[in-house]
């Protein structure tokens, strides 16, 4: 009992903001460093940022949370950034496409790539709340481990279970009863980032997704380096 009363409060933390904007940097065969981010809605430039230590070495993962004044979803964002310490020419995306890789610069091998998207939960969180379920992971973004928080409503907890998945849609991870804390009309699983045979998992996104005889919902999780 003790340790799901360390769990629930946990996931006390506040909430993600609705103007949270989340991006995800995936470096190829260089060191990227980007220098400034700067978003567009309409024609001219509403809010720029130097999102300090956004950065990563070759073959890593990095992500950095802008927060937004404006509710809805930037229309276009250019990226000044550096290779190897070297200033590359403006990246400019016109036509900004939530949850969507970008590659800079296009002449690589392993090229870099770039997406922005609202932070995890957000969007995710409507869906569910329309079938009667909330998701939240807590941290998300994640190091270590995340406490996955499902709230049931009316349905019943034998028929509900959370699976989780690469960004390509490959199955990583299923959680048994067995792995699942009822608290009532509430679900509690802790994923280590961890697969189903034990082995950690690279940094990336994933999508926790619940299963039900309802309803399948689902939740984008980012494990960070």
């Amino acid at each position: 009992m003790k340790r799901i009363l360390s769990l629930a409060l946990l996931l006390a933390a506040s909430a993600p903001a609705q103007n949270v904007i989340l991006g995800v940097l995936e470096t190829g065969d260089y060191t990227i460093t980007v220098d400034t981010t700067t978003f567009f809605w309409g024609t001219l430039p509403e809010a720029g940022y130097v999102p300090n230590n956004w950065s990563g070495g070759p073959g890593k993962t990095d992500t950095f949370e802008f927060e937004l004044y404006q509710p809805a979803f930037p229309a276009h964002v250019w990226l000044d950034y550096t290779q190897n310490s070297r200033v590359m020419p403006r990246e400019t995306i016109i036509g900004l496409i939530p949850d969507h890789w970008y590659e800079l610069p296009r002449f690589d091998k392993a090229p870099t790539r770039v997406k922005f998207l609202r932070q995890p939960g957000i969007e995710e969180g409507r869906q569910l709340a329309a079938h009667g379920l909330q998701l939240a992971a807590s941290p998300n973004p994640f190091r270590s481990s995340t406490v996955l928080h499902l709230t049931t409503g009316p349905l019943d907890h034998s028929t509900t279970f959370l699976r989780i998945f690469d960004a390509s849609g490959r199955l990583v991870r299923s959680f048994s009863q067995s792995a699942i804390y009822n608290l009532k009309s509430e679900m509690l699983v802790v994923w280590d980032g961890r697969d189903q045979s034990g082995r950690e998992l690279a940094a990336g996104v994933y999508v926790c997704r619940v299963r039900t005889d309802q309803a399948g919902p689902e939740l984008r999780i980012v494990r960070l380096d």
